[in-house]
């Protein structure tokens, strides 16, 4: 049985919000010509339309964009305190600086991790639920809201599958995002923030440890 103590990284990502991204813009020739990723890494996969535009690469990172929504993410199978990978934060501060004229209105910081938990839902279910509601039927998911100094955690639990030591692993799976209010006023706050991603990164774990009672 797998280490039940462990938080596992599966995929982190980072979410710019902003009026008016220009979706069209984002292709391989234009990441590669402005700095944003390195010439090195290999494209599998490709969309570039007025309305939506996705660029993915062979190291498992995505580049996504709608008029609405920049999303950056990396795939991840790692410990969660190990995670000392930061490719999204560097491109998500050189696209900020790239392109400086779009109002950007929040940033999100996000995580999908994992615990390996048997009979996941059962676990969620005695942990977190008054025993008045744990007989009713259907499901009841817990979601938990934090303030920290200057941003909202939102940490959201359910129950599910994911591969670990090659195979498939019940476990209790936790999406977190800590969530930066703005407008921000110049891409250099939101850079500022990336700069801070190791610090969010501990806030973030040592919420985690706390909620799933291992400290």
């Amino acid at each position: 049985m797998p280490d039940e103590s462990q938080i596992w990284l599966r995929s982190a990502n980072v979410v710019i919000l902003a009026k008016y991204h220009n979706p069209s813009i984002l292709n391989k020739d234009f990441l590669i010509h402005n700095n944003i990723v390195s010439d090195n890494l290999e494209v599998v996969e490709s969309v570039s339309t007025p309305a939506v535009s996705s660029i993915k690469y062979s190291n498992g990172m995505r580049l996504f964009v709608d008029q609405q929504r920049l999303d950056i993410s990396k795939d991840h199978n790692i410990k969660f305190e190990d995670h000392s990978d930061d490719e999204i934060y560097q491109c998500a501060k050189s696209y900020v600086k790239v392109i400086p004229h779009v109002p950007y209105q929040s940033l999100g910081i996000n995580y999908t991790v994992s615990v390996v938990r048997e009979k996941p839902l059962e676990w969620i279910t005695k942990q977190f639920l008054n025993k008045n509601l744990q007989n009713i039927e259907g499901h009841m998911l817990p979601r938990f809201i934090i303030n920290v100094d200057y941003a909202v955690l939102s940490l959201s639990i359910m129950d599910g599958v994911v591969p670990h030591d090659n195979k498939n692993t019940e476990s209790v799976i936790i999406d977190c995002n800590l969530h930066h209010n703005g407008p921000f006023r110049s891409p250099s706050e939101i850079q500022a923030k990336m700069e801070d991603w190791q610090k969010d990164k501990s806030i973030i774990i040592s919420h985690l440890k706390e909620i799933l009672r291992q400290i």
